[in-house]
């Protein structure tokens, strides 16, 4: 049992939920942390209060032990930073441990603990096209026939934010197929996005990802993002249809 440990500076009062809210942790709790005092010693040097989710972490395991624990400060633009993040070295959260009770199947991919994450398959692809592979709305028609409508809410964003990804993708592809000399493409907020990823099958988000160290400079989150929109099977896809076909430049997508 492990789980992520928080450190607000400042305050001795608990955390509450709307306290959790405003410090930009919604993604990680849907109940009241369990709060600890900490008196002139924390993180930050200062007092304040360690959380956590009781559920992840046993009420022994919340405290501040700076010989035992690592901890990382949350950046801020202005003034001293008012939230911290930790976990115990001897007993670091795994991909289990951080689990939600909800997840979205996927692959599987290994970060920079070691440790192997199931990455929520947002679409996959077919012959014809890619589908939306996240939860939708299911409604029945006239004739009594129900089809696919609308994606779940809580997933909207995250469908978006792929298929921005998803067309830079294809333009670079399609130019490069075409003759076109293409820069390495970019996308704003890759390591964002990719940490959100994780998130909806893991208590984590982009302050977690970065505290834990679970990405690095070789692609790692990139290769989240590409296992999420199914670009490997596209690319497996259009070789084995090029080589078929006796042509190595295979159109791009179909949908």
């Amino acid at each position: 049992m492990a789980g992520i440990l928080y450190f607000r500076s400042g305050s001795t009062v608990r955390v509450t939920l709307d306290d959790v809210r405003a410090l930009g942790l919604e993604h990680a709790y849907d109940r009241q942390p369990t709060s600890r005092e900490q008196i002139g010693c924390g993180p930050s040097g200062k007092s304040g209060v360690v959380f956590a989710d009781p559920d992840r972490m046993g009420a022994g395991g919340i405290g501040y032990y700076p010989d035992q624990q690592t901890w990382e400060a949350v950046p801020v633009e202005e003034g001293e930073p008012v939230l911290w993040i930790g976990f115990w070295n001897d007993n670091r959260p795994s991909p289990q441990d951080l689990a939600r009770k909800e997840q979205v199947t996927g692959p599987r991919v290994r970060l920079a603990d070691g440790q192997e994450w199931m990455v929520p398959l947002v679409q996959h692809w077919e012959e014809d096209g890619k589908r939306c592979a996240l939860p939708q709305v299911v409604k029945r028609l006239a004739k009594g026939t129900w089809v696919c409508g609308e994606i779940v809410p809580k997933y909207r964003a995250i469908w978006e934010a792929s298929q921005r990804f998803w067309g830079v993708l294809m333009s670079m592809y399609e130019a490069a197929a075409g003759g076109d000399r293409t820069e390495d493409y970019q996308f704003d907020g890759l390591y964002d996005f990719a940490s959100e990823l994780l998130g909806l099958n893991y208590a984590i988000g982009p302050l977690e990802v970065s505290a834990l160290g679970l990405f690095t400079s070789d692609d790692m989150a990139q290769n989240v993002i590409l296992q999420a929109i199914s670009w490997p099977v596209l690319m497996d896809w259009l070789k084995k249809n090029a080589a078929a076909s006796g042509d190595d430049s295979s159109a791009g997508e179909t949908a």
